[in-house]
């Protein structure tokens, strides 16, 4: 697994997965757990997503506790250079990869389709039915339920976000666009109210 970084730059490096080292990790290793809060060591319950991060100033190990969609790891660039997005099986983590003891954020869970741009400056982030963004500053914008099933991020311009969605009884697949900037819907048919 590789670090994507979708154009982005990052001030820091990370190493996905990393083997552990025969005498130990010689810097501080951090639990997040399914809230984000980090605890010193590496406790080994549950699946998790094991990330080292080297900066500038610091130098750490990270296991991040999954969340319950399998298989959907990854950890990603953020348009903010110190921040990075560690997706352990669906839960997504914001980490501040500057601080320490690392401070992360829980942005969504059931993470299964992300799109990046550095033309937009956006990381998002989709699960089965609706989405968020990540800008510089942190979460820009949530969607509310966008899709009845299988929502799938296509692209990410400054002139919109593109997502597919299974729709059945309105359509079969949907095809709409997000504004970039806060998320509303601004092309596509709409899901019907009493879906949402």
């Amino acid at each position: 697994m590789e670090f994507e970084s979708f154009g982005l730059w990052s001030s820091f490096e990370v190493e996905v997965d990393p083997e552990s080292p025969a005498r130990g990790w010689r810097c501080p290793t951090y639990t997040f757990d399914q809230n984000g809060v980090p605890a010193p060591g590496l406790d080994t319950v549950g699946s998790s997503l094991l990330v080292r991060v080297t900066t500038s100033s610091a130098d750490w190990v990270g296991r991040f506790i999954g969340g319950s969609y399998v298989g959907a790891s990854r950890v990603l660039a953020t348009p903010s250079p110190d921040v990075c997005c560690v997706v352990s099986e669906g839960r997504a983590y914001l980490v501040d990869t500057e601080v320490s003891p690392p401070r992360a954020e829980v942005v969504m869970d059931y993470v299964h389709s992300v799109e990046g741009s550095s033309e937009a400056q956006l990381l998002v982030l989709a699960d089965w039915t609706s989405a968020a963004a990540v800008g510089a500053g942190g979460v820009r914008w949530r969607t509310d339920r966008l899709a009845i099933d299988d929502l799938v991020l296509s692209s990410v311009t400054a002139s919109g976000v593109f997502c597919e969605c299974d729709s059945p009884g309105v359509g079969g697949v949907r095809r709409i666009v997000l504004d970039p900037l806060d998320g509303h819907q601004i092309s596509g048919p709409l899901l019907p109210d009493h879906f949402r």
